[in-house]
């Protein structure tokens, strides 16, 4: 989730592929910020943070923000032709599953005093385009 989440994030609001978001520098250096505010919640929770897949996520975290950026930008998923489930269905004008796994992170943030400024900005302005899917569907 700690990968996941701001992949989907970026990827939505920048209407971009997996490979787009990991490749460009500037929303390679966000994804980072948000990877690493996101491993501060699983800590405070004693969440080990592990690499699963693509998502090199404990390496990210345990190099300094430069390296961090080189890594992702170096990752598999740099050269993969996907696109993140939640970018397609709001390409299908549907919302996605990010309330029911976001929105319950933030909480948990709140009570924890971990500051997740970054990821709230970032739901936010998705939870608007949301808003907005909903209200063109009507």
């Amino acid at each position: 989730m700690v990968g996941w989440i701001p992949l989907g994030l970026f990827a939505i609001l920048a209407r971009r592929t997996n490979a787009q978001v990991m490749s460009d520098p500037r929303i390679a250096r966000e994804y980072t910020a948000v990877v690493r505010e996101l491993s501060d919640l699983a800590r405070s929770q004693n969440i080990t943070l592990t690499s699963i897949g693509p998502y090199h996520v404990d390496e990210w975290t345990r190099v300094s923000a430069e390296e961090a950026v080189e890594l992702v930008m170096s990752s598999p998923l740099t050269g993969s032709q996907s696109s993140h489930s939640a970018f397609q269905d709001v390409q299908k004008g549907m919302a996605t599953e990010f309330s029911a796994c976001v929105g319950p992170m933030l909480e948990d943030a709140r009570i924890r005093a971990v500051p997740l400024k970054k990821t709230e900005a970032l739901y936010a302005a998705l939870m608007g385009l949301e808003d907005s899917l909903k209200v063109e569907s009507l």
